[in-house]
């Protein structure tokens, strides 16, 4: 279960997108990710600290995140999220 997701309506729904540590942001991504950054600047939807604002960016291609079921030893859990685990 994803600690970090609830099922409020204005709960927070994690993701697997970001930007790498490891590879640089391509030039092709410049003006969209600063786009991006500046749009969400001091906004409830601007990212956590920590992360690499310089590092190439990748999406969240989940197709499921919300209210879903997954099977674990027999129990069954409603949980969010982008990765069943």
């Amino acid at each position: 279960m994803d600690s970090q997701s609830d099922n409020t309506p204005s709960g927070v729904i994690t993701s697997g997108g970001g930007f790498s540590d490891f590879n640089p942001r391509p030039s092709w991504q410049a003006a969209v990710v600063d786009a991006y950054l500046s749009s969400v600047h001091n906004t409830p939807h601007q990212p956590a600290s920590g992360y690499n604002s310089m590092g190439r960016g990748y999406p969240d291609i989940s197709a499921a995140g919300l209210h879903y079921h997954v099977v674990i030893g027999g129990i069954s859990y409603h949980v969010s999220g982008t990765s069943a685990r």
